[in-house]
């Protein structure tokens, strides 16, 4: 766990003031608050506030997104762990549309899932960041 900030500690944790604006930074990606005009604390505020509630799309969406990231990233992963992040995506879909299935999800599985899972929530944001690859 990270130390508390010294300077800012009014401010998100991901929000910094430099240079004279308001910055947002997730995976090394620096954003102004706001794209244009003044950067003011109330401003920044908006539009951090905008960037924070507007939804990005379904989960089964991002799990898409994160397997056609898997399939395109490189190095390239090998055919093996592509189909067990297909078969881990197919059976989290599932689960997520029908909620219960009464099948029961092996720890190797449940890993998989997990991964792709993360993979998921991240991708939006953090395209840079390469997944760890199945064993």
């Amino acid at each position: 766990m990270g130390h508390p900030r010294k300077k800012g500690a009014h401010l998100p944790k991901c929000v910094y003031f430099q240079h004279g604006a308001y910055w947002d930074v997730k995976g090394g990606e620096w954003t102004r608050l706001p794209a244009e005009g003044p950067s003011t604390l109330q401003s920044a505020r908006e539009a951090y506030a905008a960037i924070i509630l507007t939804p990005v799309g379904t989960m089964p969406k991002a799990i898409d997104d994160a397997l056609e990231w898997l399939r395109k990233r490189k190095p390239r992963l090998s055919n093996d762990p592509l189909k067990q992040y297909d078969d881990a995506a197919k059976i989290l879909k599932r689960k997520l549309v029908l909620r219960t299935t009464g099948r029961r999800v092996n720890a190797q599985q449940r890993i998989e899932l997990s991964h792709l899972f993360e993979e998921g929530i991240r991708f939006p944001k953090r395209a840079a960041d390469p997944p760890l690859p199945a064993r």
